[in-house]
């Protein structure tokens, strides 16, 4: 499993997928963290290199996916717009029953 972790870029990649909006926790003078399946390394912003043998982080991958999955959930129609969309549809109606339809006979009619 390949793991970049870029802080600055709000970024963290697991095998060359991309997710924004991780909280990882990183120190401040650290500019990225590598990983490649049991061995990485640390990137201080001062140009040091720390390698590491045990990754820091064994919850990312969970936060890693739960962020996924919540990016992948679309945004909630905003209740403004579905209150707006319910009083078109009762004025809809409304003037159907003023001409004596049901709207099930429009959309019978007009094959909806």
């Amino acid at each position: 499993m390949k793991i970049s972790i870029i802080p600055d870029d709000d970024i963290v990649l697991i095998d060359f997928e991309e997710v924004h909006g991780i909280d990882v926790g990183l120190a401040s003078d650290v500019h990225a963290l590598q990983w490649h399946n049991d061995s990485g390394h640390i990137e201080y912003r001062n140009g040091l290199v720390e390698n590491i043998t045990e990754f820091p982080f064994p919850d990312l991958v969970d936060k890693f996916n739960a962020r996924k999955a919540e990016l992948a959930v679309p945004d909630p129609v905003p209740v403004a717009e579905q209150v707006a969309r319910q009083e078109k549809l009762d004025s809809v109606k409304s003037k159907l029953e003023a001409l004596g339809l049901t709207t099930e006979e429009v959309q019978e009619a007009f094959g909806i």
